[in-house]
């Protein structure tokens, strides 16, 4: 039961590392995406009145995909890595 419960405690710990790290990656890789593509110097403060409702949600529809997306590539290879694991452990 210990060696159970602490199998489980470490997916779920790896899953969440592996997610942060995901996350602080996709957003970088969006702001650099934008900068590239727009030639502004940063993304737009979404809540900044100065910025376009259209530019505000540009950004956040980049970033928000950006981040979804890892989140979702992250959690498939930690689930496809779990399994096998499990696989081979039997």
């Amino acid at each position: 039961m210990v060696a159970m419960i602490s199998d489980k405690l470490f997916w779920k710990v790896y899953a969440g590392i592996a997610g942060a790290v995901a996350t602080l990656a996709a957003q970088k890789a969006a702001s650099l995406v934008w900068r590239m593509v727009t030639d502004d110097d940063a993304p737009p403060i979404s809540d900044d009145l100065d910025v376009s409702t259209g530019k505000a949600l540009s950004w956040v529809l980049v970033s928000g995909f950006g981040v979804a997306a890892s989140q979702l590539l992250v959690s498939r290879a930690i689930e496809r890595q779990h399994l096998a694991r499990k696989a081979a452990a039997n």
